[in-house]
């Protein structure tokens, strides 16, 4: 794990530059405990939560198991690791389009309100090669 120390690509690229050294450090603190608890995921799970946050829509489980090469059954089992840990959900309500359900990213409350998967998309529009590098193989210092 590479941790970061200063993010200011990130704060860069989301318009943020008027930050005070408190501010600064609070918000690396965060994104490091972020990465914390990034590591307690199997890599299944980082890697599927890595496809999500990129894919940023709801996705149906047949499409999510299309688009991966997984099976529906493994999606389904490493839905629910990533639910467990507050990441992911498997919304079970079926409609027309997929009636085994969507995969959902939690609202951003589990990062003390801090929007991190859109900032952290918004990062990666312009560095897409890091999604998996930053989420899987936890490179937070890619941030800096």
């Amino acid at each position: 794990m590479h941790y970061a120390t200063t993010l200011d690509a990130l704060h860069a690229s989301i318009g943020v530059d008027k930050l005070t050294p408190e501010e600064k450090h609070d918000d690396v603190a965060m994104v490091n405990t972020i990465a914390d608890k990034l590591a307690e995921l199997t890599r299944p799970a980082s890697s599927l939560l890595s496809f999500l946050v990129q894919a940023d829509a709801v996705l149906g489980i047949a499409e999510v198991s299309r688009r991966t090469r997984r099976s529906q059954s493994e999606i389904s089992r490493t839905m629910e690791e990533l639910d467990r840990l507050g990441y992911a959900y498997l919304e079970r309500e079926p409609d027309e389009d997929d009636p085994r359900g969507a995969l959902k990213l939690y609202d951003h409350d589990s990062f003390d309100g801090w929007p991190f998967w859109d900032d952290l998309r918004r990062f990666l529009d312009e560095h897409p090669d890091h999604i998996a590098r930053v989420i899987v193989d936890l490179e937070f210092n890619l941030l800096d």
